[in-house]
């Protein structure tokens, strides 16, 4: 296989430095589907080859976090490109029916990722046998469509192979929300939480009630502190930790002391 792909490399390098202006329409046509399918074909080859490597672990082995982040590595692609190729690999490793379609070029890659979605999420809610055929009726009746429609005709794909289950997915959510209508309180909301903020101004700022100037000073947690603290303790009344900066004529915890409310919302 190594020396049949670096003989695709050498092919694909002559394409590539050919001039393409000298062909006729009908040529230049043909070429362009003839490298698109090869691309799909190639790429399928690739899936195959990234699958392997996901199975022996070598991206592991090579200290690597996980297969994607080594093909990220290796391949210098995004993270995120990465990823839905280790996905589409360990898809189509299961599942033979879009693996010969990808490799004998009858969809595209995005075509390919559609279905493998497809696949994915009516696992978990139809039988083996109902996968299968919406994979092979997206395939084989839909290959034709491009990516939007497919997706479209993939998310009422199981209407198509199984109206029952289809109409008992289409039901579910409706009786749920029903269900839930219908369903008493519960519980008694619980009341809106307060965000006044209150401080204390010291009656005399020089008693030693009052700490000097720029000290912490614990309050009550019901005051609440937009400031973030050092260092705290709780307070001798509540036993909550929270601080506050208190300048000399605002402080917290003063026996000898007048409510007020100064411009802190």
């Amino acid at each position: 296989m190594r020396d049949t792909l670096e003989q695709l490399k050498d092919l694909a390098g002559h394409c590539a430095a050919a001039p393409v202006w000298s062909l006729p329409d009908t040529d230049l046509v043909d070429a362009v589907h003839a490298v698109h399918d090869a691309e799909q074909m190639l790429a399928a080859v690739k899936l195959h080859l990234i699958r392997e490597i996901d199975g022996r672990d070598l991206p592991i082995a090579q200290e690597a976090a996980n297969t994607a982040v080594w093909l990220r590595g290796r391949l210098h692609v995004s993270i995120h490109a990465a990823r839905r190729m280790v996905e589409l690999a360990r898809t189509v490793d299961q599942r033979p029916v879009l693996d010969a379609a990808l490799a004998s070029a009858a969809i595209n890659v995005e075509q390919a990722h559609i279905v493998a979605k497809t696949v994915h999420d009516l696992t978990a809610e139809a039988s083996a046998d109902v996968v299968d055929l919406a994979e092979k009726t997206l395939v084989e009746q839909h290959a034709d469509a491009e990516p939007a429609i497919l997706r479209r005709l993939a998310e009422r794909i199981l209407a198509h192979v199984a109206p029952e289950l289809a109409e008992d997915a289409d039901r579910r959510p409706a009786e749920r929300d029903e269900k839930r209508a219908q369903s008493p309180a519960g519980s008694t909301p619980r009341p809106p939480r307060s965000s006044t903020r209150r401080w204390t101004r010291c009656a005399n700022p020089t008693s030693s009630a009052c700490p000097p100037n720029g000290a912490p000073t614990p309050w009550s947690k019901s005051a609440g502190s937009p400031y973030t603290p050092s260092s705290y303790r709780p307070t001798a009344a509540t036993g909550r930790r929270s601080w506050s900066p208190c300048p000399m004529t605002w402080c917290a915890g003063s026996s000898a002391s007048v409510s007020s409310t100064p411009g802190i919302g």
